[in-house]
């Protein structure tokens, strides 16, 4: 297995992944897991970003763990063949527990195959009521003076 993934790889915020979730524009099941993904809203390096779900339903600790290191491997090991700017997001189910790498390997090829084709097609990502471009982001002081919560607490004159 490979060396870890750098920050700008990995998907990191809940708001990306609820994001991904709501409204993926690629949904495809593969053997084990699920892949879910969209192209970037935020600006950033290129290349493609990953992002792995085990829910508890895919078993313990171990079992979760490890499903997160084969998905975490399978995407090192195809991130060049990968379109950039695509956030992915891969949902492990309890069958990918069992399975070792070369199985995964070889009969995620296809789900990987149709996940490049469909992504030549996605039209560039429009950004959300919610999504911030970084220039768009208001940076605001915080109030000051009394009344406002710096102040010191429970000592104002009661008249």
């Amino acid at each position: 297995m490979g060396a870890t993934l750098a920050r700008h790889e990995r998907v990191r915020r809940r708001a990306e992944y609820v994001r991904l979730q709501a409204r993926p524009a690629i949904r495809l099941r593969g053997p084990g897991f699920l892949i879910l993904a969209a192209a970037r809203v935020d600006v950033g390096p290129p290349g493609p970003r990953f992002g792995v779900i085990a829910s508890r339903k895919v078993g313990n600790a171990v079992a979760r763990n490890r499903c997160k290191r084969l998905l975490r491997e399978l995407f090192r090991r195809n991130k060049a063949a990968l379109p950039p700017g695509l956030d992915i997001v891969f949902v492990a189910f309890a069958e990918l527990a069992s399975m070792g790498f070369p199985a995964l390997e070889t009969s995620a090829e296809s789900a990987l195959s149709e996940l490049r084709r469909r992504a030549a097609r996605l039209p560039p990502p429009a950004p959300s009521e919610g999504d911030l471009a970084p220039s768009d982001a208001k940076i605001q002081a915080a109030p000051t003076g009394p009344g406002s919560r710096g102040a010191r607490r429970g000592r104002e004159s009661r008249g």
